[in-house]
């Protein structure tokens, strides 16, 4: 693996640990848009495998975070945060949203919103079953539904957002910076 891409996407990672890291759910998950822009301008700048790589990095050191913190969720971390990568990994190149070197603000945003809600949904109901069966919450059907669509909510707006800042942020400041124009042979 090219130590350029790894660093860049260490970089990204620790940026997005530092902003949600010290912050416990349910705020965390309302910084969703800074994440959701971290991981976007990793799949602008490294494309296919750029976004997992940074959510590695972000798991990884969020799981241990909350080994520490709140150990009963310390599992959910990795794999959630993987989870968002990948799809946006996915969906990415499913819509077109990076071609060469071009990446389309929609597009990019339209992945990101379908990854946000996705991972926001599943980590709420998978987090929330397991409070609720090791007893550290009351189970409240109603208020668990009100809940979880604020988390689909917020993540569905946050994440095209954070997708539509990352593509002009790459259009207009990063992409001159990082790819090489080359001069057309004489």
């Amino acid at each position: 693996m090219d130590s350029r891409r790894l660093t860049t996407a260490t970089l990204l990672g620790v940026i997005i640990f530092l902003i949600k890291g010290p912050l416990l759910a349910p705020y965390a998950d309302f910084l969703v848009i800074f994440e959701a822009l971290l991981v976007g301008l990793g799949f602008a700048l490294l494309g296919r495998g750029g976004a997992t790589l940074v959510e590695l990095v972000n798991g990884i050191l969020l799981t241990v975070y909350e080994a520490v913190s709140v150990p009963v969720l310390a599992p959910f971390v990795l794999p959630l945060a993987l989870l968002f990568g990948i799809m946006v990994d996915l969906l990415g190149p499913l819509l077109a949203a990076r071609v060469g070197t071009v990446v389309n603000g929609k597009r990019l945003a339209a992945a990101l919103t379908i990854s946000s809600a996705v991972t926001g949904l599943t980590a709420y109901f998978a987090t929330l079953s397991a409070l609720v069966s090791l007893g550290f919450l009351p189970n409240d059907p109603s208020t668990d539904l009100e809940l979880g669509m604020v988390v689909v909510v917020i993540g569905v707006v946050e994440g095209a957002i954070g997708g539509y800042l990352a593509a002009r942020i790459w259009e207009r400041n990063l992409k001159s910076r990082f790819v090489s124009v080359q001069a057309p042979a004489v």
